[in-house]
């Protein structure tokens, strides 16, 4: 799926492959498998999402869902009843009982399942055209290399940067 973010005069195309996507009763599935062990699912705000700054914590997964979920909000009607709801399904844990696993919102010590993405759509999307406002767009933010070069190993840029 493709959809562009406009900024001014700027233009960005996102790209994304969503795994798998299924329906179940009420519920959209958005599927996005993963190999490794899937963690740091939870996120309390949605711009936790973006925030660089919580480093390995930063709910990268949940994130990608998320973006998968836009996609598919943004190009695809979706009957009202319908819930749409993003899943990771964790290869190594495909056979036990919980093979996907669902994202979930911490407030404060509570924490509950995210049972429909839709009510977050325009959260997450000015969200992400904040970051790329920041990032992307900012003229004074320059590219660098990440420091910890065990990222680089399967960085398809390698070659471009050197390492």
């Amino acid at each position: 799926h493709s959809c562009a973010i406009e900024g001014g005069k700027r233009h960005v195309n996102l790209v994304g492959y969503v795994d798998r996507i299924d329906q179940k009763a009420d519920e959209l599935r958005i599927i996005d498998y993963k190999t490794g062990k899937v963690a740091a699912l939870q996120f309390s705000e949605v711009s936790d999402l973006f925030d660089s700054t919580l480093e390995k914590k930063r709910p990268e997964y949940a994130l990608q869902t998320m973006l998968y979920a836009w996609f598919y909000m943004h190009q695809c009607d979706t009957a009202p009843h319908m819930r749409v709801v993003p899943y990771i399904a964790s290869l190594r844990s495909f056979y036990s009982e919980e093979p996907l696993k669902g994202l979930k919102r911490v407030n404060g010590k509570q924490i509950s399942p995210l049972e429909d993405y839709r009510p977050l759509d325009e959260e997450f999307e000015q969200a992400l055209r904040d970051f790329l406002e920041q990032s992307i767009f900012a003229p004074n933010v320059e590219f660098t290399q990440v420091e910890d070069v065990k990222e680089c190993e399967y960085c398809p840029f390698v070659e471009l940067c050197g390492r």
